[in-house]
């Protein structure tokens, strides 16, 4: 995932208004702005209530799906995290062919087991997340978002979004109970394989630089690290 910088997004008043949503029968704003109780977000979607409280709540998934029938994300690509939006950048020049990589070798290898889910929103049970990882690796016929008993493994590819990844997203997919997590750094050319989740954190965390890595669910299917980096330029 990539994300953007901390600089401030603001949505006109009147945008706002046809915007918003209701809750138990008060109209809610939604505004985009920084805030230092979230610095980790580097911009977020809060909702405050037309009586100028300060007080944010985050949206549910709920309301989340309500403003993307509305159109509201329409020209905005991001993910829902603890309540909050947080938007993404586009894909860089790396990220797009480690991307592409990752596509061809797990469709190579696991396309008769499993369903290959690049960029789509997976739920997770606190019902105020729906975090879209790079690709997700999900049991065949699921309909809809997968949940973790769906998922055999969510990967993102890291640049930018690498403190993020690492921190806020892995204690999500910990707690959500995601069985298996792979970071692949961009710049440093190696995957972080995390599985057995308990609590908020991984009881297995290792990080390889070459060789061939499996995932716990499919242990004779293997790839080659140096794949996953294939055509890249030296880093």
């Amino acid at each position: 995932m990539e994300q953007l910088s901390s600089s401030s997004c603001f949505i006109s008043e009147q945008l706002l208004w046809r915007s918003r949503i209701s809750r138990g029968g008060a109209p809610l704003l939604v505004s985009k702005h920084p805030t230092r109780r979230f610095t980790i977000m580097p911009r977020v979607m809060c909702l405050h209530s037309a009586a100028a409280s300060h007080i944010s709540r985050g949206l549910t998934v709920e309301e989340y799906h309500e403003l993307i029938e509305t159109g509201f994300l329409d020209h905005v690509r991001g993910e829902l995290i603890d309540g909050f939006f947080i938007q993404m950048h586009p894909q860089s020049p790396l990220h797009s062919e480690i991307l592409a990589n990752l596509n061809h070798l797990l469709a190579r290898n696991f396309l008769d087991v499993a369903v290959i889910r690049p960029g789509t929103p997976i739920s997770l049970p606190d019902g105020k997340s729906e975090p879209e990882p790079d690709i997700t690796l999900s049991r065949q016929g699921v309909y809809g978002h997968p949940e973790p008993r769906d998922i055999f493994v969510v990967m993102e590819v890291s640049n930018s979004s690498l403190d993020f990844d690492s921190t806020t997203k892995l204690t999500k997919y910990a707690a959500s109970g995601i069985p298996e997590y792979w970071i692949i750094d961009v710049n440093k050319r190696t995957v972080r394989i995390l599985r057995n989740p308990q609590g908020n954190r991984f009881m297995y965390d290792e990080v390889f630089f070459k060789g061939r890595i499996t995932l716990a669910a499919f242990p004779k299917k293997e790839m080659d690290i140096g794949d996953i980096f294939l055509g890249l330029p030296a880093s």
